[in-house]
């Protein structure tokens, strides 16, 4: 694999403070097409809490690293649930998320899922439609008082013709 590509690995527990800042660097980098400066700095927030740390590494969490920094991370948890998936402003638009996601979807199809579910914001679904991805819902959760918007999204994992 060429160093452009990054190396995919597990995240382990001394990754905590750079998936950290990788977190709050592309919320605030790219959360603000999509939602309010306090609604930025309430989701950047969740980057210095007490569970975010415990979080990250619930599940399975994986990373692309280049050249020694971490360019963005995914989280499977449980493993039919896409979460977490955030891309470091440096390394945003050159097919990292994309490819966090096909691995995901990948681990949970060997590990015998047939259907994959995200909660997106409106940054990720776009990224999440290219990938196959249909909307359920829309839905509104609430963090620190704010209202933000998401999207119930679903990817069936096998040709509904196929038998195993």
């Amino acid at each position: 694999m060429t160093e452009s590509l990054g190396r995919l690995c597990a995240a382990v527990p001394s990754d905590t403070p750079a998936l950290a800042e990788v977190y709050r660097a592309a919320v605030q980098a790219a959360g603000r097409a999509a939602y309010s400066a306090p609604h930025v700095a309430a989701w950047a927030a969740y980057a210095d809490a007490p569970a975010f740390a415990a979080e990250v590494l619930a599940g399975e969490c994986v990373l692309i690293e280049v050249q020694g920094r971490i360019a963005a991370f995914a989280q499977l948890s449980p493993n039919d649930h896409v979460r977490l998936l955030y891309t470091h402003p440096d390394f945003m638009r050159r097919g990292f998320a994309a490819r966090l996601l096909a691995h995901l979807e990948q681990t949970a199809s060997e590990a015998g899922q047939t259907r994959l579910d995200t909660d997106a914001s409106p940054v990720s679904r776009p990224l999440f439609e290219r990938a196959g991805w249909s909307l359920l819902a829309v839905q509104t959760s609430l963090h620190q008082g704010l209202s933000f918007e998401r999207f119930r999204m679903v990817k069936d994992l096998i040709d509904p013709g196929v038998t195993r």
